[in-house]
């Protein structure tokens, strides 16, 4: 079934992720670059913990129509706060922010939880991950010292980036 969000046609129930006809009451958010050009997509979005939403990701760029895919990371889940737009947040046309959410087990079964601040580079497609840090820090500027890497290397999301 295709959903129409702000003029862009989505098949977002045919998308990995959560079974959306079993898991009912889940959301989607979706932010669309300053120019238009292209949308970042925060889809199947449930709760996790108290006050505690995630979410997939995906980011699509134009024609709205029939968008095209530029990136839905398997294994990528971001926090989905109830404000929209401080979900995933655009700098210029070409970076988006997100804020990656992972846990793993810990010593004594433990959760451990990661985030921080993810800034995808549409144009380059590169992805570049600052841990520990909130992305209105980023969202003042994008650091000049940021190591970036390509979007292959996603897949490996969170085992090799979070490695302490």
């Amino acid at each position: 079934m295709m959903k129409i969000m702000n003029g862009w046609r989505l098949a977002i129930d045919s998308w990995p992720g959560p079974n959306r006809k079993k898991w009912k009451g889940l959301r989607d958010i979706i932010e669309e670059s300053p120019n238009g050009k292209y949308i970042a997509v925060l889809y199947s979005c449930g709760e996790v913990g108290i006050n505690k939403e995630t979410g997939c990701f995906a980011l699509l760029e134009e024609p709205k129509d029939s968008p095209r895919l530029l990136l839905r990371p398997r294994g990528l889940t971001c926090l989905a706060l109830y404000d929209p737009g401080k979900s995933m947040q655009w700098i210029e046309n070409r970076y988006c922010v997100i804020t990656p959410y992972s846990t793993k087990p810990g010593l004594f079964g433990k959760l451990v939880t990661f985030y921080g601040t993810m800034v995808f580079d549409v144009k380059e497609h590169r992805v570049s991950y600052i841990p520990n840090i909130s992305p209105d820090k980023v969202m003042q500027a994008i650091p000049d010292n940021l190591s970036w890497k390509s979007w292959k290397r996603l897949s490996w999301w969170p085992r090799s980036w979070l490695k302490r």
